[in-house]
């Protein structure tokens, strides 16, 4: 999956983590079991989450740092990810009534959950659960009896009706989109924690732009 430039910041900035492939890394779950909870944005850190998913006999599908550059997961070019972030893809939670879901770290806290709603660019078989055009649109009213209505937008080869709805939770975002670019997906995201992300994502593009990396595929897409 790989983040497609749009217009509209806010949507940047929720699909920012999930939309990007992720770098391989290894992450096992405890042994024992212990009472079920849920992981809490701008909260809970990576080893706390790990202990909840196994108190609900959850098991991650995928786990990697967030690749950044040419291809960013999607075709597997980029090799490059940051160390400072990590996504881990877990089957057997409970989002939004939605149960497999990405769970996005900053520096060991949690800044962002995503899940894919349609596998919109690959023949191969969804780590996500797709949903109907319907089961999409009964999301979004569930979504809305649950935080209020949303801010409405439409991307930029949209037609006459919003497909990108945006409820601001105070210190976090919720976004739904329901379009093939970025992708069709829910994400939840912490305003300040995406913010040290893409501080860090710049950061990174710089130094690898300074070493004269060009024409990797990593110094072809940052900026």
């Amino acid at each position: 999956m790989r983040l497609i430039a749009n217009r509209f910041t806010l949507v940047r900035h929720a699909a920012a983590a999930f939309t990007l492939g992720m770098t391989c890394l290894g992450i096992q779950l405890p042994a024992h079991a212990g009472e079920c909870a849920a992981p809490v944005i701008s909260k809970t850190t990576l080893a706390e989450a790990r202990e909840m998913w196994t108190a609900c006999d959850a098991s991650i599908v995928s786990a990697g740092n967030l690749a950044i550059g040419g291809g960013s997961g999607k075709d597997g070019m980029s090799q490059v990810g940051l160390e400072q972030v990590v996504l881990v893809t877990v089957a057997g939670v409970d989002f939004e009534g939605l149960p497999v879901v990405r769970y996005a770290f900053v520096d060991e806290v949690l800044y962002a959950i995503s899940v894919q709603l349609r596998n919109t660019f690959s023949r191969d078989k969804p780590l996500f659960k797709e949903l109907s055009k319907d089961e999409i649109s009964q999301l979004q009213q569930s979504l809305t009896n649950k935080y209020g209505k949303p801010r409405a937008l439409k991307d930029m080869g949209a037609g006459k009706k919003p497909n990108i709805f945006i409820w601001d939770l105070r210190d976090s975002e919720l976004t739904l989109t329901n379009t093939i670019i970025p992708g069709y997906q829910v994400n939840l995201v912490h305003k300040a924690l995406a913010k040290k992300v893409d501080a860090y994502r710049k950061a990174e593009c710089k130094r690898h732009r300074q070493k004269g990396d060009t024409p990797t595929p990593v110094t072809s897409v940052c900026v």
